[in-house]
């Protein structure tokens, strides 16, 4: 017999732990916990075939927490700027200026560097996003990067993140 919505709630506290663990707050823990349920009770509503439900839900939360890191975005809240050293303004204008010297790419290329900046990096999977043959997007991707380091004034054996500085000078 299939799980119904009200198989899932002896599972919470196991959710509730694995959710802690892969997150860094309890708030993020508590989102994805809640993330995943309602994922999971969707695909019950639509009509999934879930024979085994725990291993479900806990391989649907790693999954939700897989593309949440692919997703992550650098984010600041007022509260974290009281509490912080004030903004590195060097490494926002050189944030800037990557930033720009990206979107100044053909869009082909421009494309793959955002992808890959999201946490994309697998070339067959850049290559299905594209449409394009992994060889194709591997050319792409060196002419960009070489675009990119000759509008930076970098040279070629030099990373990008030289514009950034050294971590540990902060």
């Amino acid at each position: 017999m299939p799980p119904t919505p009200n198989d899932v709630t002896p599972h919470l506290p196991v959710l509730r732990r694995f959710a802690r663990h892969l997150s860094d707050t309890q708030d993020q823990a508590d989102d994805l916990a809640q993330d995943t349920v309602m994922h999971v009770l969707s695909r019950l509503d639509a009509g999934t075939s879930i024979t085994e439900l725990r291993p479900y839900l806990l391989a649907t939360m790693r999954n939700l927490h897989r593309q949440r890191l692919r997703r992550k975005v650098e984010t600041c809240d007022i509260e974290d700027l009281a509490l912080s050293d004030p903004p590195d303004v060097f490494r926002q204008i050189a944030c800037a200026e990557v930033r720009a010297a990206i979107l100044r790419l053909p869009q082909h290329q421009a494309r793959l560097v955002m992808l890959i900046l999201h946490g994309e990096t697998s070339p067959q999977r850049l290559a299905d996003l594209t449409q394009a043959r992994p060889g194709t997007v591997m050319s792409r991707l060196a002419r960009a990067r070489q675009t990119l380091k000759s509008e930076l004034g970098l040279s070629a054996n030099m990373s990008a993140t030289t514009l950034f500085g050294s971590p540990d000078a902060h």
